[in-house]
């Protein structure tokens, strides 16, 4: 008889050995970010091999090397995450700092140029120039104000800043003020 409902796409297991896997380790062995323990299987030639058919077809260009766009990024490998880049994008930073370097023929970024641009360093200093100053003085007049609105909105534009990092006592006197306002008898 039957055996019930087919399987939704969702549904279907795809164990190591499967399509599904086999495809997803081919496409991160072309990007660069196969883990080391996955790695090794691709030099085998049983059945856990990475398929390396027409691969520099589906490579990832000579424009640019993908060790540079991952350090660029502040996209991690080994551990597979990237770091929030919205400072970096929105207050325009990175359109500042990257159009400098146009290519000639107008086509793109010249990324060697950035070899040894330190994204973490102009994240910071935007952080320190712009957002870190507002949240200060945010939080000092929230604490001045002490209503609980007024604190936990500047404890967001805090956080969103980094103060804890370079100013921690600040951050607390606003928390503290915000914990005994919540706490306080009506």
């Amino acid at each position: 008889k039957g055996g019930g409902r087919p399987h939704l796409f969702g549904e279907k297991k795809q164990g190591r050995g499967e399509p599904g896997s086999r495809s997803l380790l081919r496409l991160t062995s072309v990007i660069k970010m196969l883990p080391p323990s996955d790695a090794a299987i691709g030099t085998g030639g049983d059945d856990n091999s990475i398929d390396q058919t027409d691969i520099h077809k589906y490579g990832l260009g000579s424009e640019r090397d993908v060790d540079l766009f991952y350090k660029l990024f502040l996209v991690d490998v080994q551990h597979r995450r990237a770091q929030p880049l919205c400072k970096f994008v929105k207050t325009g930073v990175m359109h500042r700092d990257f159009s400098a370097h146009l290519r000639r023929n107008g086509r793109g970024i010249d990324y060697s140029n950035l070899v040894d641009y330190d994204t973490k360093a102009a994240i910071d200093a935007e952080l320190n120039t712009n957002w870190r100053p507002r949240a200060r003085r945010g939080l000092t007049r929230a604490i001045e104000m002490n209503e609980i609105g007024w604190l936990r909105n500047a404890i967001d534009a805090a956080d969103r800043a980094e103060i804890a990092a370079s100013d921690p006592a600040l951050l607390d006197r606003a928390r503290d003020a915000l914990h005994k306002l919540q706490n306080k008898p009506h």
